[in-house]
C-alpha cells in the first residue's frame, strides 16, 4: 500500500499538484509507522496508543488516493481534473476539524467527486471534468450528469439529495439535446455514519457486506420518504459508504465500501432498465486496497 500511495504522489507531482505543504504529505508517515508496527509484530500496542485514531484516519484517506490515482492517471491532465486534485490535497488533516461553513471542507468534497468519477472510470466510461456538473460520464452514447453531495449530518441528507435534484433539473431545464442525457445524485453517507472516520470489525470477509448494508438500512429506516425529485432524466440516487474496516479471521486492515441505490423511475421503464445497467457496470468497481497485518 505505501508503494501504491507513494505512485499515487508521484502521479500528482508529474501533473504540477503541489501538496508537499498539505495533509497527504501526514498520510504517508502515517502508514510508514503502521508498516513499521507491523514488521515489529507489535501492532497490538501500536493500535492501544493515543495517535492510532490519526493513523486510521490516515489509512483511510491514503486508500482513497490510491483508488483515485488508479483509475484516473490514464486520462488527460484537464483544467477540470488538476483544479479538482489541487483543492483536494487541501484542506484540515481530518475530516472532524472541517466546519459547516467556509474553505474547510471543499477538499474532501472533491475528493469525492474523484471517487466517483474513479468508478465510472474503471467500468470504461469516458469522463469530461471540465463541465459545472460535478462528472459527466459517458459510454455507449448515452452520458450521465452526476451532481455529488457529501453532507457531514444526518439532518443535512435529505437537503443535499434535493439540492443536487434541482442542480439535475437546472442542467435538463436549458439543455434541448437530453435524448441520451440522464440524471443521478451521489451521496457519501461516510461522515454520516463514522463521523470521526472508525474504523470496524467484521468476523470474516463474507460478513462485510452485511455490516454495511445494515449500518445503511438503518439509516434509510429513518427516513420514510426522501425529496420528491421528478424528472425524465433524473434515473436514481447512489449512497456511497467507504470505511475503514479490519477483518478479524485473516487480521486484515481493508476500507470497505457499499453502495445502496434508490431509483426515482419505474423500474419496468426503459429509464429503469437503464438504470439497473448502470448499476451493474459500476457496482462491482467500487473495491478498496488493503493491506494483512
Amino acid at each position: 500500500m505505501l508503494a501504491d500511495l507513494q505512485q499515487a504522489t508521484q502521479w500528482l507531482t508529474s501533473i504540477g499538484i503541489q501538496f508537499s505543504a498539505t495533509r497527504i504529505v501526514s498520510y504517508e508517515q502515517d502508514i510508514k509507522s503502521l508498516l513499521t508496527a507491523i514488521r515489529q509484530n507489535n501492532i497490538a500496542s501500536f493500535t492501544k496508543k493515543e495517535g492510532f485514531s490519526k493513523v486510521a484516519n490516515s489509512f483511510y484517506e491514503a486508500s482513497q488516493l490510491i483508488s483515485i490515482h488508479r483509475a484516473l492517471h490514464k486520462f488527460p491532465e484537464t483544467r477540470g481534473l488538476k483544479s479538482r486534485l489541487q483543492f483536494y490535497v487541501k484542506g484540515p488533516l481530518t475530516s472532524e476539524k472541517e466546519k459547516e461553513v467556509g474553505k474547510s471542507h471543499p477538499a474532501r468534497d472533491y475528493g469525492f467527486e474523484l471517487f466517483i468519477s474513479s468508478m465510472f472510470a474503471n467500468a470504461d466510461f469516458d469522463l469530461d471534468l471540465d463541465q459545472r456538473t460535478d462528472v459527466v460520464a459517458t459510454k455507449d452514447l448515452q452520458t450521465f450528469y452526476i451532481e455529488c453531495k457529501r453532507p457531514r449530518k444526518e439532518k443535512s441528507l435529505e437537503r443535499a439529495i434535493k439540492e443536487a435534484g434541482s442542480q439535475l433539473k437546472a442542467h435538463f431545464n436549458t439543455d434541448s439535446s437530453t435524448i441520451s442525457q440522464f440524471g443521478l445524485v451521489a451521496v457519501s453517507v461516510d461522515l454520516i455514519l463514522h463521523p470521526e472516520q472508525s474504523i470496524i470489525q467484521v468476523p470474516n470477509q463474507q460478513s462485510i457486506e452485511y455490516a454495511n448494508r445494515e449500518s445503511v438500512k438503518k439509516l434509510f429506516s429513518s427516513h420514510t420518504s426522501w425529496p420528491n425529485i421528478r424528472h425524465p432524466r433524473i434515473l436514481g440516487v447512489l449512497f456511497l459508504l467507504k470505511v475503514s474496516t479490519v477483518i478479524a479471521d485473516v487480521n486484515r486492515l481493508t476500507r470497505s465500501n457499499y453502495m445502496a441505490t434508490n431509483s426515482l423511475v419505474s423500474p419496468s421503464s426503459n429509464n429503469g432498465t437503464i438504470f439497473k445497467k448502470l448499476i451493474h457496470q459500476i457496482g462491482s468497481k467500487i473495491l478498496g486496497p488493503s493491506v494483512a497485518l
